[in-house]
């Protein structure tokens, strides 16, 4: 049985798995990962995957393997240009990968990944012009138009976490600007503005300084119980993401949007956002705005192991 391999590196965690052409996950194995340099986190992709091979073996006959990993990717040579997209350390990752596996081995961006996800095995069944906006640590999309990805001159289209939403906000972004919707609308915009907030006003939220990121879960929790800070976190973040999406959606026409990520896990903020959203903008999304229906833990696996399905059809786009 033909199988693909894939590699889903984001900052906490690597998932090393294998795909059928159904898009069944056979196997898997997580790493931990850690925040880490970009080229120690690529000697540490690497590394695992030596482990991976040596000790795991296959469930099948694996003939192509993927990579979805954060920051910048140069798609058509395998190089991993940068990881937070200030420092460039061009990295020949997909090469490094193939004298390991013996795979020829295509890399991508982590959102674009899941995005091809999207398109073979999701929302790609009702609609060949939708954009997958994914939530989680930060804030990024893929966009499909025509059935295709769109990517840009340098692979670095959907990077919308940094569309200006705010022009009050003076919280500097790490692209230089002031603000960028990913300051409110991402984990880590949500735990910065919730003890950026919690100096000033009395909430029940734990802000403590314990090591760990607050939880966007908790703020949704407490906003719907009537906590003053929570509730106003909430508000501001429901306005910002209305305002990103119906200026995608004027860009771009869609007749869907999709959302992933842990932001959106549950149903509070999508549901919170539909109750704002409606406006004559949003008329060409027939299919309207749903969450994904692949099973989030694993939709990062699957578009890494997409990549590499697509690649050996000579399809890949």
């Amino acid at each position: 049985m033909e199988t693909y391999l894939g590699f889903d590196f984001g900052g906490t965690k690597l998932l090393i798995g294998e795909m059928d052409g159904n898009g069944t996950i056979l196997k898997q194995k997580r790493y931990d990962t850690g925040i880490l340099s970009q080229k120690e986190a690529a000697k540490r992709l690497v590394s695992c995957a030596e482990d991976y091979v040596k000790r795991e073996g296959f469930a099948g006959s694996p003939v192509a393997a993927g990579v979805g990993i954060m920051g910048i990717v140069d798609v058509n040579s395998g190089v991993w240009r940068t990881l937070n997209h200030l420092e460039f350390s061009d990295i020949p990752l997909a090469g490094e990968l193939k004298e390991v596996t013996g795979l020829d081995t295509v890399i991508d961006n982590d959102v674009k990944s899941a995005t091809m996800a999207e398109l073979k095995f999701g929302a790609g069944k009702i609609s060949d012009n939708f954009i997958y906006v994914n939530i989680g640590t930060g804030l990024g999309a893929g966009i499909i138009s025509g059935g295709k990805l769109i990517r840009g001159a340098n692979n670095n289209a959907g990077e919308i976490g940094h569309i200006v939403v705010n022009r009050k906000n003076t919280v500097p972004c790490i692209c230089g600007r002031t603000g960028c919707v990913e300051g409110l609308v991402s984990g880590m915009g949500i735990d910065s503005t919730a003890r950026r907030m919690a100096k000033n006003m009395r909430t029940l939220l734990d802000t403590s300084d314990n090591g760990k990121r607050i939880d966007a879960r908790e703020v949704f929790r407490l906003a719907q119980c009537g906590d003053e800070m929570c509730r106003e976190i909430m508000k501001e973040l429901v306005a910002e993401l209305r305002e990103l999406l119906l200026n995608l959606v004027r860009t771009v026409d869609p007749d869907l949007i999709v959302f992933g990520g842990g932001i959106v896990s549950g149903d509070v903020l999508l549901d919170e956002l539909k109750e704002e959203i409606n406006c004559p903008t949003l008329s060409g999304l027939k299919h309207g705005m749903i969450k994904s229906v692949l099973d989030p833990t694993k939709i990062g696996l699957m578009g890494a192991a997409t990549h590499a399905m697509l690649k050996k059809e000579g399809t890949y786009i």
